[in-house]
């Protein structure tokens, strides 16, 4: 069966350019939102036509074709509403008040949670919105007493919340409850102690002995 008609083959705005742009920085930080607006609505009537001729009479294999059919264009739907998503509207300078309310701390231990890297992932603007906002990575806890991990991944981590916290007071905590802790906490009490000026507060937990 053909596939039904839509003047979305004339547009930019086919699948794969959908899923590339709700990775960049489409929203706040374009401009072309009547487009894809434009091209929801041609989407939309599309599933209508593929509805109204699913309740006519067909054979087996043009049923099976419909329903793929409007599979795809269900999935094209979503897509285009993702990218038409209020939260893509929002000025940078709100968003990043936002995602400061849920980076308050970067913590490594047995597991690594830090929000800020999680949100950078989600599309190239909020990548670059968190690495270009100091505040979120500002605050930093190393607990090496539950920590597994690598001196390499220790120190990637330090160094890149020291780097990109810029000049922005820094509130820091470091946990070394065992001896075999001591080599790692030695080389992150360094770092640490290179940004001295920056010191908010520092709480440093070691072995008595």
């Amino acid at each position: 069966m053909p596939p039904v008609q839509t003047d979305l083959s004339a547009t930019p705005w086919r699948k794969v350019d959908v899923l590339a742009q709700l990775r960049a920085n489409f929203g706040s930080y374009t401009s072309d939102i009547a487009h894809a607006s434009q091209c929801l609505i041609n989407v939309e009537q599309a599933v209508k036509v593929c509805e109204a001729l699913a309740k006519k009479p067909r054979s087996k294999d043009h049923r099976i074709g419909l329903q793929n059919q409007r599979r795809r264009l269900s999935c094209q739907i979503d897509q285009l509403k993702s990218l038409l998503a209020p939260i893509r509207k929002l000025p940078p300078e709100i968003t990043g008040r936002i995602f400061s309310f849920c980076c308050l701390e970067s913590e490594l231990a047995k597991r690594i949670s830090c929000n800020v890297v999680r949100l950078s992932q989600v599309c190239y603007g909020w990548r670059e919105l968190a690495r270009s906002t100091p505040a979120l990575w500002s605050s930093i806890s190393i607990d090496l007493s539950q920590s597994l991990h690598s001196l390499d991944t220790v120190q990637a981590m330090v160094t890149t919340h020291l780097s990109l916290s810029k000049q922005r007071p820094l509130c820091l905590i470091l946990i070394a409850d065992g001896l075999s802790d001591l080599d790692i906490a030695k080389v992150v009490l360094e770092r640490f102690i290179k940004h001295c000026s920056r010191w908010e507060s520092i709480a440093l937990h070691g072995p008595v002995e």
